[in-house]
């Protein structure tokens, strides 16, 4: 299968349609979703680099590989530190399902 004939926005906006119907709310991070156009993945905003970095090595012992966008961003928002969960092509409905009982199943303590 040539996976660069695919239309990889295609599989980013299934993808993420379907986890952001299967996470809870958290306390800790807020979800960023665009409502339109192809999606860059499942974005996640903190508000401190602590619990980022927590989270982000929870994920990593667990077999998910985020990637930390922007670190030491100026922004003026209160959620302005962002993680990024691939979501792409090569992930199943099982895989986003793991994916999605991980990131319900984090607790800040």
């Amino acid at each position: 299968e040539q996976w660069f004939l695919k239309d990889l926005g295609y599989f980013k906006r299934k993808n993420l349609n379907y986890i952001l119907h299967k996470i809870q709310e958290s306390e800790t991070f807020k979800i960023y979703a665009e409502k339109q156009g192809t999606p860059f993945g499942l974005l996640l905003c903190f508000k401190d680099p602590d619990t980022l970095a927590r989270f982000k090595q929870y994920l990593i012992t667990r077999k998910i590989f985020p990637a930390e966008l922007w670190p030491r961003n100026n922004i003026a928002h209160a959620y302005k530190l962002l993680l990024y969960v691939h979501i792409v092509f090569r992930y199943a409905e099982a895989d986003l399902d793991y994916m999605a009982q991980v990131l319900n199943e984090w607790k800040t303590t």
